[in-house]
């Protein structure tokens, strides 16, 4: 048994050995992928000059001692709305042009004065002032936002909608991703019934599991298909492999008969196939007969059969090993201080449903009843998971601990 930032280290020191392949992205199916390299700005936005108001273009060097008692009229020489992109000549005398908002600034001009500043006056058009107006006022100036060779989206981004709208912005419409990572999941345990089985035979159990990896491993971006049950056979075990490997499965997932029973059929399945086990069994709860292995170019899990064994599995195993595979950075905890004091088995690393409340006076976590592994309801009242060192059987009220949100981000 190996701690679990042994178990770390050794699963993010394979994942970069196994990166998705990258393909090219229309925007439109770009959102949750991952970005497989930096994307530069390929020019300057805005690309020109342009006014940030309704209002009138001018020299603010022509409005000095312009005041409320000593107000100062300029002629207005032409209008300019957005899309006009025809130049309007300087003037050798004072002057401005009536202006739009998003209108290409004229060359000579270096202010905005907003329409609702100023008085309008007619025979010839003309304005009056009664203020000096400030160089670069309401001014939106070419490379403001982005000069030409920003970094727009870094490598190992995962990609949301606001990165979408930048790129459109800058004419970006394919960006180059990780494709999405195809994982297979094969359940064990002859006691186990499709989810949807409408009445349960006696000693069976639904397989409740298959649907959160789906929808879970979805929500991460993965693409996720599951084979039907195996039983208690490692052969049978060994053939849905097999199968999964043929069909070119990028992670397997298996859940259940993962112990050291009798009926815990995947490690000798493994061995049959001749896979290289990196770790079975780590020192935490729950979930402590969780299993990773390598088959040449796919990675194997061994999740343990109940339910939150294979919830915490999924997040504190799987999902840190997409990341690294992906590209993507770690994923950083909450730092918050526990409420009460929290009971646990001493040397084991604890992933515990909490309930996390955040206020001006800083982050805490309460532990929440019910923590067997077997227990899906609690679940239901949780919006983290406390992490609870492996010393000790009792971490003290007020002691600093980490805390993840029960999803990891998609």
């Amino acid at each position: 048994m190996i701690l679990y930032e042994q178990a770390l280290t050794l699963l993010k020191g394979v994942a970069p050995s196994h990166p998705p392949a990258v393909e090219t992205v229309d925007l439109a199916h770009a959102v949750g992928r991952i970005a497989a390299g930096a994307r530069l700005s390929p020019e300057a936005a805005p690309p020109f000059d342009n006014s940030a108001m309704d209002g009138f273009a001018l020299r603010a060097s022509d409005t000095n001692g312009a005041s409320a008692s000593s107000p100062l009229e300029l002629e207005v020489v032409s209008t300019l709305a957005a899309g006009d992109a025809a130049a309007v000549s300087e003037p050798h005398r004072r002057a401005a042009v009536e202006i739009m908002t998003g209108a290409p600034l004229p060359t000579w001009t270096d202010a905005v004065v907003k329409l609702e500043e100023v008085s309008s006056l007619d025979s010839p058009r003309r304005i009056r002032l009664t203020r000096e107006v400030a160089a670069k006022e309401n001014v939106r100036f070419r490379g403001e936002d982005f000069a030409q060779g920003d970094a727009v989206v870094e490598s190992g981004t995962r990609i949301a909608p606001r990165h979408v709208l930048a790129l459109a912005t800058l004419g970006i419409a394919r960006l180059d991703v990780r494709r999405a990572v195809e994982i297979v999941i094969i359940p064990t345990g002859r006691e186990l019934v499709p989810h949807d089985a409408a009445t349960l035979p006696k000693a069976s159990i639904r397989n409740s599991t298959r649907p959160f990896l789906e929808a879970a491993l979805t929500r991460f971006g993965a693409r996720v298909r599951s084979f039907p049950i195996v039983g208690d056979d490692a052969g049978e075990v060994a053939a849905a492999i097999r199968r999964a490997l043929d069909e070119h499965a990028d992670l397997i997932i298996t859940t259940g008969a993962v112990s050291v029973g009798k009926f815990d059929v995947v490690q000798p399945a493994l061995h049959r196939l001749d896979a290289r086990v990196h770790f079975h069994r780590v020192a935490i709860r729950p979930g402590k007969p969780l299993l990773f292995a390598e088959l040449g170019s796919t990675v194997l899990f061994g999740l343990p059969g109940n339910p939150l064994a294979t919830v915490v599995g999924t997040r504190f195993f799987v999902e840190p090993y997409l990341r690294v595979a992906r590209g993507e950075s770690a994923e950083t905890p909450i730092r918050a201080r526990l409420k009460a004091a929290a009971r646990k088995p001493s040397g084991l690393r604890c992933f515990f449903k909490a309930a996390l409340e955040v206020s001006p006076n800083g982050a805490e976590v309460t532990v929440l009843p019910g923590q067997a592994s077997f227990m899906v309801r609690p679940l239901l009242h949780a919006n983290a998971w406390a992490v609870l060192p492996e010393s000790g059987d009792t971490v003290d009220a007020g002691t600093v601990v980490d805390v993840f949100p029960l999803q990891g981000d998609a």
